[in-house]
């Protein structure tokens, strides 16, 4: 009995080992795509971001910060499936006349589910049956992630910068 605990006692031991944590390779770099340096002043900016995100059609949410929005934008993909993006932007005075916007997007991928639901019956001679009561349609997160790519976040930026009317 010893040597059976001993051997599932190992065995969730290297199966911990194989389990790698994510944030191991975050690299904290000073280059990125979640900021840009905006050549306007900052209530300019601040009103540049809000309109890039509302007239991409974002639904606009108040942040815990008065520096920050964050806003929010549905995709069908088909009847089964959506797609949300989830938007958030802060932005900063740098004391030069200029502002910096950091901006980062998460992508969410929701999946319509069916759960069928049933009604129990007890009968004093028969016992418990239970019988269908029909279903019911719920949506399930099937996965998420913080957008990288590049491309994505400089067409957010050109737009903050026109609508700023920033100085290149």
């Amino acid at each position: 009995m010893r040597w059976l605990i001993l051997g599932l006692l190992a065995l969730s031991l290297l199966a911990g080992c194989g389990k790698r944590d994510i944030y191991r390779d975050e690299a904290f770099q000073g280059e990125t795509p979640f900021a840009a340096r905006i050549q306007a002043p900052v209530e300019r900016v601040k009103a540049a971001v809000r309109h890039a995100l509302l007239s991409q059609g974002y639904l606009l949410a108040a942040a815990a910060q008065p520096d920050m929005l964050l806003g929010s934008k549905e995709f069908q993909d088909d009847e089964e499936r959506n797609v949300v993006l989830y938007f958030q932007a802060a932005w900063r005075d740098n004391g030069d006349g200029s502002a910096t916007v950091y901006a980062t997007a998460t992508q969410q991928v929701n999946s319509l589910e069916t759960a069928r639901q049933t009604a129990g019956i007890s009968l004093p001679t028969l016992g418990g049956i239970s019988v269908p009561a029909g279903s019911t349609r719920f949506q399930t997160k099937i996965s998420g992630e913080t957008i990288q790519d590049k491309a994505f976040y400089r067409r957010f930026y050109r737009l903050v910068e026109e609508a700023a009317g920033a100085v290149r």
